[in-house]
C-alpha cells in the first residue's frame, strides 16, 4: 500500500503543479490578449467619444503592426480629414453676411441651410455707397470642397469689382471668366444679381440661369420675371447680358431662393413645385422679410415631414417697408 501511495501522491502532486502552471499560462494569455485586443477597442472607443465631441484632438495612439495598427491610422486620417472639412466649413460659413442690413425705408433677410458640411448655394450683399446696395443669390453644382472654392472666388470677384468700381452688366462676365480660367468647365454656377438703387426705389437685375425672381405686390399679387441667361462656367460671353429695372413701391417685395424650396419631396414622393409656392407667398404680402422667411421654412419643413434634405435651401428677401422714390415724396 505504501509502495502505491507514494506514485499516486507524487501524481497529484505533479498534477497540482500542472494545474498551477496552465492557470499562469491561461493569465498571462488573458493578459496579453487584453494588451492586444481591449486596449487598441479602448483607445479607438475614446476617440470616437472625442469625435462625438467635435474635439479636434480626437487622435487614437495604437502602436501596433496587425490590423490594429492600420486601423488606428485609418481612424488618425478620417479625423484629419473631419478637421479640414470642419475648417472648410468655418470658412464657407464666412462667405455668407455676418450682419443684417441696414437700408432705411427697405428691409431684408437672407437664409441658408446647407444640407451637407459644404454647400453649394451661395448668398451676399455690398454697400456701394449710400443709395445702390448689390445683392446677389447663387447655386453652385454639387457639394463640398470645390463648390466651396467657387463660392470663394464668386465673392473675391464681386469685392475685387466692386472696389475697383463696380459695373453691373459687366459683372457675371466677370465671374463667368474666373470660373473657366481655374475649374476648366467641371463646375457651373447659376446666379441672379440684383442692384438697389434707394433714391428712385428701382432694382436692376441679370439673371444668369438661376430661379425667376419674384415680386410680392402690396395687394398680395405675384409677379414673376422671367429673366433668362447662361449660367457662369459655362462658355465665354462677349454679349452684355439681359437686364431688366422693376420698381420696388411701398409694401412690394422681392422673394428669390435655391431649388430646394421647390424641389423638396414629400415622404410619399409629391415634389412641392412652383404653384404650390406661389400660393403661399400670396398670403404673407403684409409680413416683414424674416417673418416671410420663417414662414416658407416651416412649410418646407411641414411639407417634407421629416424626410433627408437633399439639397442646399437658400432665400433672400428685399422689401420696401416705408421709401418713396425721391421725386415723388
Amino acid at each position: 500500500e505504501q509502495k502505491i501511495r507514494q506514485p499516486v501522491q507524487l501524481l497529484y502532486y505533479l498534477l497540482s503543479a500542472g494545474i498551477a502552471i496552465l492557470f499562469g499560462v491561461a493569465l498571462l494569455i488573458a493578459r496579453l490578449l487584453t494588451e492586444t485586443f481591449l486596449k487598441p477597442v479602448n483607445e479607438l472607443d475614446r476617440g470616437m467619444l472625442l469625435v462625438k465631441q467635435r474635439q479636434p484632438e480626437a487622435r487614437v495612439d495604437i502602436d501596433a503592426g496587425d490590423e490594429f495598427g492600420e486601423l488606428g491610422r485609418a481612424f488618425n486620417e478620417m479625423v484629419d480629414e473631419l478637421n479640414e472639412m470642419q475648417l472648410a466649413r468655418s470658412v464657407q460659413e464666412a462667405l455668407f453676411p455676418q450682419e443684417k442690413l441696414e437700408i432705411a425705408g427697405f428691409d431684408t433677410e437672407i437664409f441658408n441651410l446647407a444640407a451637407a458640411d459644404l454647400g453649394g448655394d451661395y448668398c451676399d450683399y455690398v454697400k456701394l455707397d449710400e443709395r445702390r446696395y448689390l445683392f446677389l443669390i447663387g447655386d453652385v453644382s454639387g457639394h463640398g470642397t470645390s463648390a466651396a472654392l467657387c463660392m470663394a472666388m464668386a465673392k473675391a470677384t464681386v469685392f475685387k469689382a466692386c472696389r475697383d468700381g463696380l459695373v453691373f452688366t459687366e459683372l457675371p462676365g466677370r465671374i463667368s471668366s474666373l470660373l473657366l480660367q481655374t475649374v476648366k468647365r467641371k463646375k457651373m454656377m447659376t446666379m441672379l444679381f440684383m442692384l438697389l438703387d434707394t433714391s428712385d426705389c428701382t432694382l436692376q437685375l441679370i439673371n444668369a440661369g438661376h430661379n425667376w425672381p419674384l415680386i410680392i405686390r402690396k395687394d398680395g399679387n405675384i409677379e414673376e420675371i422671367s429673366l433668362t441667361g447662361m449660367p457662369l462656367g459655362v462658355r465665354e460671353s462677349k454679349r452684355k447680358p439681359e437686364h431688366r429695372t422693376i420698381f420696388l413701391n411701398p409694401g412690394d417685395t422681392l422673394f428669390s431662393y435655391t431649388d430646394a424650396l421647390i424641389e423638396c419631396q414629400s415622404p410619399d414622393g409629391r415634389v412641392y413645385g412652383h404653384e404650390a409656392m406661389y400660393g403661399e407667398l400670396a398670403k404673407l404680402s403684409k409680413l416683414s422679410p424674416a417673418a416671410v422667411v420663417a414662414k416658407m421654412k416651416a412649410i418646407w419643413d411641414d411639407f417634407m415631414a421629416g424626410g433627408m434634405q437633399q439639397d442646399d435651401l437658400t432665400m433672400l428677401v428685399i422689401k420696401n417697408m416705408t421709401k418713396e422714390p425721391a421725386d415723388v415724396s
